[in-house]
């Protein structure tokens, strides 16, 4: 009888380890893969929005919460800063401006300003909160979206109201190339 039990505990423990490893990919024996909420493919960047997930944990909930907007936030202005620094300087190659590095020293400053503007009016697309019992912390995370048109009209508006950038200035062609930039930082993930 001792042996049976001995036997039936075995078996239980091994389809214990056994469906609990099914759903973990390890690394190393001290790592294991984790998925964090809003990290697939439908949550990333695209061709009409830019994205971004945050985290942020804390003893305090709302700081745990800002944690996780100022994270994203900061991400979704290096994806937009990355973006139009390639915009302006193929833009700059193409349209053949005079001066050249007062052009991208403008837009550079422009940049930043519109960067500011409209990561105020980014969307929070998703939260989640949890909180660990044991560690009694909150774990904030966040998607924040911004529409890619919004950044490139005020981009655009910025450059048209300067008298001097707005001679050199095509906005068929700047539109073209932003399009053609953003496509290809989406298929470059």
């Amino acid at each position: 009888m001792k042996r049976f039990l001995g036997f039936i505990a075995i078996a239980a423990m091994t389809l214990t380890l056994a469906s609990c490893g099914a759903s973990k990919k390890t690394i190393s024996p001290d790592e294991e893969i984790v998925n964090t909420p809003f990290s697939g493919p439908e949550y990333a960047s695209d061709k009409n929005y830019y994205r971004s997930e945050g985290i942020g944990l804390s003893i305090d909930i709302s700081m745990a919460k800002r944690a996780a907007e100022l994270d994203a936030r900061t991400q979704i202005a290096g994806q937009i800063t990355a973006t139009i620094k390639s915009v302006m300087d193929r833009y700059a190659q193409q349209v053949n401006i005079e001066k050249k590095s007062e052009f991208e020293a403008k837009t550079e400053e422009m940049t930043r300003q519109v960067i500011n503007q409209r990561l105020n009016n980014s969307n929070i697309k998703n939260s989640q909160l949890t909180f660990n019992k044991r560690t009694k912390k909150y774990t904030s995370y966040v998607l924040i979206e911004m529409p890619k048109d919004s950044v490139c009209e005020a981009l655009e508006g910025a450059i048209t109201s300067d008298e001097r950038l707005k001679l050199d200035f095509d906005k068929y062609q700047f539109k073209k190339i932003f399009d053609e930039e953003m496509e290809k930082y989406v298929n470059g993930r």
